[in-house]
């Protein structure tokens, strides 16, 4: 079976049940996937990707889908500006999945303390990669060409190359404190560890950051995360 790696975005949106079922598969604990899958169908993949908020791509090996990446080019606004534009659909959303499941009360107040965190940071506007994951049977496949990247690679780089496009300075990956294979990961294809990190988070957290000064990046660029 042949792996492909499909984009959406504002003019290609995405499945939400598709990309919400697969956040929701590998990142369980992320703020996003923690209030439900109304929250990520309704809006977050919904809405976000339709106005170009947020963008990123789906891997695929044949039919089945295999990994995601999420990106936005900007990380200290993105969700401020949805509230803006949908502030009572939103509302509406997130009342009834915390209706549903009252514990979900606790991710709103991790997701308001993690905005709250990047409207204080200020400083030199950023991309961000949101989420990235690939499942497990499928980390070691290869994009069908000369040495090509493994799907998380290949992800990742198709991330930094539309930020690049939208001329995003730098790109900043937060990912959890535990989680030492993605760190590996960044490591291994260039990123930068950076000093501070981005408060607001439950759990202890560590930023890596990628400097692409406005210039293209080409789809071989180094490039899970929360």
């Amino acid at each position: 079976m042949s792996a492909r790696i499909e984009p959406f975005g504002p003019r290609t949106p995405p499945d939400p049940a598709l990309v919400s079922q697969l956040h929701a598969q590998l990142l369980p604990d992320s703020p996003v996937a923690l209030l439900g899958r109304r929250f990520m169908e309704e809006v977050y993949y919904l809405l976000l990707p339709a106005a170009g908020l947020v963008t990123g791509a789906v891997a695929f090996l044949g039919d089945d889908p295999a990994g995601f990446v999420v990106e936005t080019d900007d990380a200290d606004g993105f969700m401020d500006s949805a509230l803006r534009r949908w502030r009572w659909r939103i509302a509406r959303v997130v009342c009834l999945s915390i209706g549903a499941s009252p514990a979900r009360l606790r991710a709103l107040l991790d997701a308001r303390r993690i905005m709250s965190g990047r409207e204080n940071r200020g400083g030199t506007p950023e991309g961000e990669i949101l989420s990235l994951g690939v499942l497990p049977q499928f980390r070691t496949t290869r994009l069908p060409a000369p040495d090509g990247p493994r799907l998380s690679e290949a992800l990742v780089a198709g991330s930094i190359e539309r930020l690049a496009h939208r001329k995003v300075p730098r790109v900043r990956a937060v990912v959890d404190g535990s989680n030492l294979a993605t760190q590996l990961f960044y490591r291994s294809q260039g990123w930068q560890l950076e000093p501070t990190t981005k408060p607001g988070w439950r759990a202890p957290t560590v930023d890596f950051v990628l400097e692409l000064q406005g210039s293209r990046a080409p789809l071989t660029t180094p490039g899970a995360s929360s």
